[in-house]
């Protein structure tokens, strides 16, 4: 195995978020200070190209795929009121505030996919937000359901995390299922976390009780007819059996995240200070 080297080092103050964007020539970081942009096209000598102050600036970042806007909750103490802020990095040796989205709410995690932003809520909000990234148009999703978490995407499939049991799952934003994992699969996982989709659809892998991975075949993705989109479909017909293999890491520290790469072939799993990297291609 080929020992890693490190390229080079870029010091913060306590960072809190970073991001890269598609083509991986820049690097976009927000600690105690500010939300900083880096150009890292030069691996071995990164280069600072402009920054703005985080203060009332929390929570993950969202770069959208032209690299002209970045998406952060913005909090102002004074009023007490929350909102969405919009950072215009087209020239990313000036970053500027150019918008705030009201929200008044408590924002538990936002995600961007295609041209959409979508913001799941706090305060027991039973529905999340998309938000279109070009005219900032807002769009109510109703859940019935509270405690929103880990939205994950797929073609015109979204998937989503509500309270601690289930799992909702829509097509072109119409709710077609809702799975009672506890009940329905199997009472040994009572927490299901970071559910991500493997690059070719077919299946879903997560974090269960912060120490093992499961994966989730999905049996049959989509409905032969379009013009059943809207109808109740039978769980069978999306998942077969409950999981098609676990992995339990020799670590005795919770499992923290998983990232699949891009070609389905490995796993990395972090747990700790460790990376366990895993070939999936015989179990999925």
């Amino acid at each position: 195995m080929k020992k890693s080297k490190v390229l080079s080092k870029i010091t913060l103050n306590q960072i809190t978020d970073f991001a890269l964007s598609l083509d991986k020539k820049y690097l976009y970081t927000k600690d105690n200070d500010y939300i900083s942009i880096y150009d890292i096209s030069n691996r071995s000598k990164p280069s600072i190209l402009g920054k703005i102050s985080s203060k009332n600036y929390y929570g993950e970042m969202a770069i959208s795929k032209d690299l002209n806007k970045l998406f952060i909750t913005k909090y102002d103490k004074n009023a007490k009121r929350t909102s969405l802020a919009v950072i215009d990095i087209k020239n990313p040796k000036k970053p500027r505030e150019i918008a705030t989205i009201p929200i008044n709410t408590t924002i538990r995690d936002l995600k961007l996919y295609k041209d959409n932003l979508y913001l799941l809520l706090g305060s027991l909000k039973d529905y999340f937000l998309k938000i279109d990234i070009h005219s900032f148009k807002i769009k109510k999703i109703k859940t019935d359901m509270y405690v929103l978490s880990d939205i994950t995407f797929f073609e015109n499939l979204t998937l989503l995390k509500a309270l601690s049991h289930y799992l909702i799952l829509y097509k072109n934003e119409h709710k077609i299922n809702v799975f009672n994992y506890q009940t329905k699969w199997h009472n040994f996982y009572k927490r299901i976390e970071n559910i991500k989709f493997t690059p070719n659809g077919k299946y879903i892998i997560f974090i269960a009780n912060k120490n093992a991975i499961g994966f989730k075949r999905l049996k049959t993705l989509l409905p032969s007819k379009e013009n059943q989109t809207d109808k109740l479909y039978n769980p069978k017909d999306y998942f077969g059996n409950f999981y098609t293999s676990i992995i339990k890491p020799n670590a005795n520290n919770p499992i923290k995240n998983i990232i699949i790469t891009k070609d389905g072939t490995k796993l990395l799993v972090f747990a700790g200070i460790n990376i366990f990297v895993y070939d999936i291609t015989k179990i999925i």
